[in-house]
């Protein structure tokens, strides 16, 4: 009776894993089309014509996936008196990191998706601006 009652010990210690999140993606992610500046409480984006938030940390899964929220603009914000605000849509950015590349897409609230967008990290491409 002792002995099962070590291996019942031993079975749960085996099963525990880590309850820690994996580190949160943080750095400078660019490519022509984005550049994702994140760090360990969320992040911004530019885009060409565009622009969006995380609203939390970036932690891929062990497949490399993640899912976070945020929102997106489109337009640049533009100060000055008669200037309409733009519009900011909540919704969720979703992608997958494998090594230093990392691809995302935005779905919104409605449920309208943008494409999917591959960033690098330390990307010497500058984004190119809509005129």
């Amino acid at each position: 009776m002792r002995t099962a009652g070590w291996w019942v010990v031993l079975v749960l210690a085996g099963c525990g894993g880590s309850s820690l999140p994996a580190s949160p993606l943080t750095g400078v992610w660019r490519s022509i089309e984005a550049e994702l500046r994140l760090t360990e409480q969320g992040g911004t984006i530019v885009y060409g014509c565009a622009n969006g938030t995380i609203n939390q940390p970036v932690r891929p899964d062990a497949r490399g996936e993640f899912r976070v929220t945020g929102t997106y603009t489109q337009g640049y914000p533009v100060e000055g008196p008669g200037v309409p605000p733009r519009e900011v849509k909540p919704g969720v950015y979703s992608g997958k990191v494998v090594g230093d590349t990392l691809v995302f897409g935005f779905e919104f609230a409605d449920g309208n998706k943008n494409g999917n967008i591959t960033v690098v990290r330390d990307g010497r491409q500058n984004v190119l601006f809509c005129a």
